[in-house]
């Protein structure tokens, strides 16, 4: 549903100027097998992958200490998948990894996740994207 309702509802605004994102610059979920396998494929070890035509490959890491946490977030992009994926204008895909460490106990919290977006490597940088990712104010 939503490769047919998402198209048709960005198409209805004016997005001059601004950038849409919606679950996180758009999540690639397992429920998603095939885009899923496609992201998996290109960001899983052996890493980094080989280059690939047009792949525009690059990665941005921050490190934030704050509420009794050190933070450490990485996001590698790459076009090398535009033209095999099923999802209409997509410019770039991305994963992120995010490691999160309690300073108090040493606890250990992580996450990755995949994502595309429509905008080109050109339009954003993996730092902008982290950027965009992260949101004003949130800490993952």
């Amino acid at each position: 549903a939503e490769l047919t309702a998402a198209p048709r509802l960005v198409a209805r605004l004016d997005w001059r100027g601004r950038v849409l994102t919606g679950d996180d610059l758009l999540l690639v979920k397992e429920h998603q097998p095939t885009r899923y396998a496609d992201l998996r494929d290109r960001f899983d070890p052996p890493f980094p992958a080989p280059p690939l035509p047009g792949d525009r490959l690059a990665t941005a890491a921050t490190l934030d200490q704050g509420h009794g946490r050190l933070e450490r977030r990485t996001l590698t992009r790459s076009a090398a998948l535009n033209a095999c994926l099923a999802w209409p204008d997509v410019g770039q895909v991305l994963r992120r990894r995010y490691r999160a460490v309690a300073l108090a106990t040493g606890r250990v919290r992580q996450e990755v996740r995949d994502a595309l977006t429509s905008l080109a490597p050109d339009d954003a940088t993996a730092a902008q994207l982290e950027a965009l990712r992260a949101g004003p104010g949130r800490s993952k």
